[in-house]
């Protein structure tokens, strides 16, 4: 994989906050170094660099001592995430929910997967997941919640926000 990661406590002595929030938010292509953008708030996002800050500074018992103390729970989701309604935007969405893991998505560049169904002319399709019809409402309820939709449905929760459900829904009933 290149660029090849580096090592954290490295890069928060010799990057300034700012690059190293950007990284955070934005990942890095090809390195493993995932995106958290659509995962974390800002708050979070921040906090991971405050934390990232302290490593080189940090024990190895106290940084043991920092992570059992902490929980996933506490890195909060973006719930506010700013809507724009874009093409691009969306298909950003779907790889950072890794909706491309399982499905073929037209316009989105992915692995070939036929885990879960193509998800081409989605708005001639009747109905969701074969139970509800195929609105724009209901799609985003089942991207946000797919087993309060379709209970013993194989789609998994991905915790997605709604402002991003909203738009990759507009993206696939936009598909004919």
């Amino acid at each position: 994989m290149l660029p090849i990661a580096s090592n954290l406590a490295q890069s928060a002595r010799d990057w300034p906050p700012r690059w190293l929030y950007y990284v955070t938010k934005k990942g890095v292509r090809m390195s493993g170094m995932p995106a958290w953008e659509f995962r974390m708030s800002e708050e979070s996002l921040w906090s991971t660099v405050a934390f990232l800050g302290s490593l080189p500074l940090l024990t190895r018992e106290e940084y043991l001592d920092a992570i059992s103390k902490t929980s996933p729970e506490q890195c909060t989701p973006p719930s506010e995430a700013p809507i724009t309604l874009t093409k691009d935007y969306a298909k950003v969405a779907f790889r950072q929910y890794a909706c491309d893991s399982c499905h073929r998505i037209e316009g989105v560049v992915g692995p070939d997967s036929r885990v879960g169904p193509p998800l081409f002319d989605w708005s001639k399709r009747k109905y969701i997941a074969g139970v509800v019809p195929n609105t724009h409402e209901n799609l985003v309820r089942f991207i946000r919640a797919p087993h309060a939709v379709a209970p013993g449905t194989l789609m998994p929760d991905l915790d997605v926000v709604e402002p991003h459900a909203i738009e990759m829904a507009a993206y696939l009933l936009a598909l004919e």
